[in-house]
């Protein structure tokens, strides 16, 4: 049976930390492929560039990858809030054979109950949470621990809204994504206007 993990985020943009976790998660979880799913309305958090710009800066990223892959299944959906049970339930359906892992934060986690039909999302796909430091644990809901498999986590000081800042700022920032994502944003003028 093939193993697919899943990771959902805003990838805006897509950089080096997320590329680095998904290749150690690959060979952590023992997984065939590693579908990544940029967010089309994500219900928490506000998306600052276009769909279509995040898209393509991941799927330039990931090119050279044969065991990664890019899914618009979001925006297929075209759902008013992309809760993470109803694109599961589609994503499952699309791979009925298949064993299903999908990557959350520890910090996503910590407030998982809070998501929308979240046991059913346990019970829909295998949730793996990516453990950056177990003193966190004790946040953690406590009935729900056994229930989820922890996965190693280093910590990658990248984050997307670092880039951000940097590209609007005109600092550099071309080491914290890959060479077709730095050309991406800088030919189509990314970041540089504060919105």
């Amino acid at each position: 049976m093939q193993k697919i993990l899943v990771i959902g985020g805003r990838f805006d943009p897509i950089h080096i930390g997320h590329l680095i976790i998904a290749e150690d998660m690959k060979e952590e979880l023992n997984v065939d492929k590693v579908f990544f799913i940029p967010s089309y309305n994500p219900p928490h958090r506000e998306v600052e560039t276009p769909f279509e710009h995040r898209y393509n800066m991941v799927k330039l990223a990931i090119d050279e990858e044969p065991s990664f892959t890019v899914s618009d299944i979001e925006k297929r959906l075209g759902l008013e809030k992309s809760y993470s049970y109803l694109v599961m339930q589609e994503f499952k359906k699309q791979f009925p054979d298949s064993r299903i892992l999908f990557l959350i934060g520890s910090d996503q986690f910590k407030t998982f109950k809070t998501w929308y039909k979240y046991e059913d999302l346990l019970n829909l796909v295998e949730v793996v949470v990516a453990l950056r430091n177990t003193a966190d644990k004790k946040y953690y809901p406590r009935d729900l621990i056994e229930r989820v498999k922890f996965a190693h986590n280093r910590i990658i000081e990248v984050s997307a809204s670092e880039v951000r800042r940097r590209a609007r700022e005109g600092k550099p920032f071309r080491f914290m994504v890959r060479e077709p994502v730095y050309q991406y944003i800088l030919e189509n003028n990314l970041y540089r206007e504060a919105k």
